[in-house]
């Protein structure tokens, strides 16, 4: 039995989760949510103030010390940047203390988790890059690699998810995205495509962890690459 942490604060909603992995399955101790943007505004509490305070709380909650970790994992974006670095710098400070591996995890990825486990059918992600850019990936349930990810502008990606839907002949394909908080979609994709808001959670994120485990190789706190997103307003 191995006890781990596991942080995600890509977007604008922040998750942080405490987990048991052993022979039966995965178990979520505990899970700690909150949003730290809203309605083009940043609130009291971000990620920044929010992730060191909750760590503390919701290791205690559950009658846990920080040494009772085994490992570690984290979303290392793409995502904003404040979340990505506030969560990747949290992680890299508890590994080199405590001496721990780290597994970090594509964010699109953790998002298209918990559709994956429900369809052998592709789930698309796609986030808002700034810049008329769009950052984006598809992902297969028989495949356990994170997905290619790729950068278009705005019209050149919806051009892409048209070719993509003929291709693949299907309607209500499933796209997690922020893109309508700042684009307007074009009717024809909203036609075919079930858009749905974009959200990583630190549980489906441990989810993959664990699935993926023994295939993967963890990585030094150094080694940890983050993809950040930096908006105009940060």
């Amino acid at each position: 039995m191995s006890c781990f942490l596991a942080l995600e604060c890509s977007m604008a909603e922040g998750s942080l989760a405490l987990l048991e992995a052993g022979e039966k399955g995965l178990k979520c101790l505990a899970f700690k949510n909150w949003r730290s943007y809203f309605n083009g505004k940043y609130l009291e509490n971000s990620h920044s103030d929010k992730l060191p305070l909750e760590i503390n709380r919701l290791i205690k909650s559950c009658n846990r010390e920080l040494s009772d970790l085994d490992f570690l994992a984290v979303g290392k974006g793409p995502g904003r940047w404040t979340g990505v670095r506030t969560a990747v710098n949290v992680i890299r400070t508890l590994s080199f203390c405590l001496n721990l591996p780290v597994y970090s995890v594509n964010s699109l990825r953790v998002c298209a988790e918990p559709f994956l486990t429900l369809s052998r059918r592709p789930v698309f992600s796609a986030i808002n890059g700034f810049k008329d850019q769009v950052y984006f990936a598809e992902f297969h349930s028989e495949q356990e690699t994170e997905g290619e990810l790729q950068l278009l502008n705005f019209s050149d990606w919806c051009h892409h998810m048209e070719k993509r839907q003929k291709f693949l002949k299907g309607k209500n394909l499933v796209c997690l995205s922020d893109l309508e908080d700042f684009y307007t979609l074009p009717q024809k994709l909203k036609e075919v495509f079930s858009f749905k808001k974009i959200y990583p959670d630190a549980r489906y994120l441990a989810q993959i962890v664990f699935k993926q485990e023994e295939k993967r190789n963890p990585e030094n706190w150094s080694q940890i690459q983050a993809f950040y997103l930096r908006s105009p307003l940060e």
